[in-house]
């Protein structure tokens, strides 16, 4: 018996089986098609569609070993609030980044027209070989993401020697307009923020899919209520920020629904309480001693 999967279905493990196979198959294929892409544009002396030399994909035969590992993605502004994250399995790569931002983008996010990733010349190669393909025909979705500027962050760009990231992808690049655009952007934020939030991994370790998604939505918003000291449990917080168009799928007894069928949910600023919110509470301060609480009883 498989010792990840109870009694009534342990016929998922050859499911998991064969998917992980088709998995493999997919990314050997696509890992040796980049690989025959590489070697024609050396030959032509063509370094448009070129990989960079920093890639974030691993050797496929590696998935073997991973596939019951988990990635995280997260999206950050450059004050550090998160808006936006993914599970990812196996492995963090192109195609993955890619469905995480088109995934925002459709839900309604607010994303900025500039954005930093530490393998922005990678993802750049990709949308220009992809984009109105077979794999990512164009939509309103991908045709924000195409043409959004992306750069790599200045603390990994030093390792990168493709054209592309000396231009392009070049947060400090006056030809391109990235030196005005960057201009004063902390370009760190994601990797200072995860040392943080990677203090939690081996918790999410032992959590399921959607155990682990609930933890990570609170891990966050304590994370963001925490950034711009506004306390958590403050109604109207999560209404305020949503997008119009998924707000009637979290409809409650406290919301007002009109006549008209539209929702007035009050979420002025009056009604957000502000305070100094900390998420490292003392919990000593909340500690109960059945001594004491017996003694004060027999007084």
């Amino acid at each position: 018996l498989s010792p990840f999967y109870c009694y009534f279905h342990q016929n998922l493990e050859e499911t998991m089986s064969l998917s992980t196979k088709e998995h493999n198959q997919r990314e050997q294929a696509w890992y040796n098609e980049l690989k025959s892409i590489q070697k024609q544009n050396i030959l032509n002396n063509n370094t448009t569609h070129e990989s960079c030399n920093v890639v974030r994909s691993k050797e496929v035969g590696k998935d073997e070993e991973k596939r019951r590992s988990m990635d995280f993605l997260a999206s950050f502004l450059s004050c550090g609030i998160i808006i936006g994250f993914t599970e990812s399995i196996n492995h963090e790569g192109i195609r993955m980044v890619t469905d995480h931002l088109l995934t925002m983008i459709k839900m309604g996010t607010k994303l900025p027209n500039a954005m930093i990733y530490d393998a922005a010349c990678n993802l750049k190669l990709f949308g220009n070989k992809q984009y109105r393909g077979v794999h990512l025909k164009e939509t309103p979705s991908s045709t924000i993401l195409f043409n959004m500027r992306v750069a790599v962050d200045r603390f990994h760009h030093k390792n990168h020697v493709h054209s592309i990231c000396k231009t392009i992808t070049n947060p400090d690049c006056a030809l391109t307009g990235n030196d005005e655009v960057y201009r004063g952007i902390n370009t760190s934020t994601a990797e200072q923020s995860f040392r943080y939030l990677s203090e939690f991994k081996l918790s999410l370790r032992r959590l399921a899919y959607s155990t682990s998604t609930v933890f990570s939505i609170l891990l966050l918003h304590l994370w963001n209520c925490r950034r711009i000291q506004i306390s958590p449990d403050s109604f109207g917080l999560g209404a305020k920020y949503m997008s119009d168009k998924i707000k009637p799928l979290f409809l409650t007894y406290y919301d007002d629904v009109d006549d008209d069928g539209k929702i007035d949910i009050d979420t002025s600023d009056n009604n957000v309480e502000q305070l100094n919110y900390d998420c490292h509470v003392n919990l000593e301060q909340y500690t109960w001693d059945s001594d004491e609480s017996d003694d004060d009883h027999k007084d």
